[in-house]
């Protein structure tokens, strides 16, 4: 049987799937034509990441780097989805594997865009804890805006996730606890930037184990005529000390790039 159209696809927690032409929705459970058509199957893993993701939105309300959040829907009785923004052209990580690559002042625009989300759940007592291009997705006038809140740290309260090995700071020293929550963000943060301005996935090709080792060695992927260069770098060796420093970095490389382009 073919796929139906209306799955745009099964991450690790939820599936997710069209609501109408500007929404989406995310949950366990897909009833489709008045049937059950889909479940997931570890649905008390998926439970419990779906109810951290809508404290998430409830608490963080409207920013434009954030997925547009529309509440809850009832699918069926006791079975909640949440609505969602519709990212029409993807994730950003699936969007640079199939496109060229955009202009220097977009991608530094998606990057200033990334800071100021980060900043603004900081603000609010979140940190997203599995942080990267995979999990920030584009919309059909190509905004960046972050997503998959389910694993999220709130407070004090565990995260329900962690950042995958390329974009996970390395122990440097430290026990895996003792890495502090900020420091991870920040370093994923420029691992995202990296991404974007270098156009491909920190080390892709490389098997987990083999970036974990080079990471632990301090060997991270090269820099040469990769824009935002010093900004990456800060991030990646803890210089900075808030998404926002982040952000006013980005914005001094912007307003430099285009007196830049003003002179040529």
């Amino acid at each position: 049987m073919a796929p139906d159209p209306r799955i745009l696809g099964i991450g690790g927690s939820a599936i997710v799937s069209i609501y109408d032409e500007n929404t989406v929705l995310k949950g366990y459970v897909v009833w489709l034509d008045g049937e059950e058509h889909m479940a997931f199957e570890k649905q008390e893993h998926s439970r419990r990441a779906l109810q951290r993701e809508r404290q998430v939105y409830e608490r963080l309300g409207f920013h434009p780097a954030l997925l547009g959040y529309y509440g809850v829907v009832d699918v069926k009785e006791e079975v909640h989805s949440l609505r969602l923004e519709l990212a029409v052209n993807g994730d950003v990580r699936a969007f640079i594997r199939k496109n060229k690559m955009k202009s220097t002042r977009k991608r530094l625009s998606w990057a200033v865009g990334l800071a100021s989300g980060l900043s603004h759940m900081h603000s609010h007592g979140i940190i997203h804890c599995d942080f990267s291009c995979r999990n920030i997705f584009i919309t059909k006038d190509f905004s960046v805006k972050i997503g998959d809140f389910g694993g999220a740290k709130l407070d004090d309260q565990e995260p329900l996730d962690s950042e995958e090995p390329c974009y996970e700071l390395p122990l440097r020293g430290r026990t895996w606890e003792e890495r502090p929550y900020l420091k991870r963000e920040l370093f994923a943060l420029g691992c995202a930037i990296y991404e974007i301005m270098a156009w491909t996935k920190p080390f892709d090709g490389l098997s987990n184990e083999d970036v974990e080792a080079r990471y632990s060695r301090e060997e991270f992927p090269g820099l040469t005529d990769v824009f935002g260069e010093s900004v990456i770098r800060k991030c990646w060796e803890e210089e900075f000390n808030s998404a926002d420093d982040v952000k006013y970095a980005l914005e001094a490389l912007s307003v430099a790039s285009e007196e830049y382009e003003e002179e040529e």
